[in-house]
């Protein structure tokens, strides 16, 4: 997991957020529903590899994996996450259900968020140009998305559905489709 979350005071995550993760997603998530993971599921591949695959292999649900900034196939090959975690599927950038964009970043640039040099973070411009292009050509209704942590992008299309805006509790698109007129955050 990303074990610099925890050192990090924007992300004000408890110290045992992945205890509370886990508490709450069985306690959530019935054997027959589907759930999405927005990325960024493994920050280093060392030692937490194999014990994230049992973690992830005996949570309940038909998961499906969208996958992040830290997922990519390089170090996670798609037989990772299907074989050893578990997973139905894995979709490289995004996904689109029930008229929802369903992505690990928003499709909207932040502007306003800074990189750790101060300048604005435009590190995934291109990825957002291209969701922007999926949500037009297909008029969707929402973009549900992760990556941001606690930071909601300020545009009404966008949801941040990330585990720590929902207090470690995952979020049900059903749920988000009728609250998509909330503008920033829940």
């Amino acid at each position: 997991m990303h074990r610099k979350m925890i050192e990090q005071t924007w992300d004000e995550r408890p110290a045992d957020f992945m205890s509370l993760i886990l508490e709450n997603y069985v306690e959530d998530v019935a054997p027959n529903d589907v759930v999405w993971f927005l990325g960024d599921m493994l920050f280093n591949p060392g030692k937490t590899k194999k014990w994230f695959a049992h973690i992830m292999r005996d949570l309940p649900g038909v998961k499906l994996l969208v996958r992040g900034n830290h997922d990519m196939p390089k170090r996670f090959p798609d037989e990772y996450w299907i074989d050893e975690c578990g997973f139905e599927s894995v979709y490289p950038y995004f996904a689109v259900r029930k008229g929802v964009l369903l992505s690990h970043f928003p499709m909207i640039q932040c502007p306003d968020r800074k990189g750790r040099d101060g300048k604005p973070d435009n590190r995934y411009f291109y990825e957002s140009l291209m969701l922007q292009d999926e949500f037009k050509y297909r008029d969707l209704l929402v973009n549900l998305h992760g990556h941001t942590h606690t930071y909601c992008v300020k545009d009404t299309r966008c949801m941040n559905v990330g585990v720590d805006i929902f207090n470690m509790r995952p979020t049900c698109i059903d749920w988000a489709l009728k609250n998509k007129t909330r503008p920033f955050s829940v």
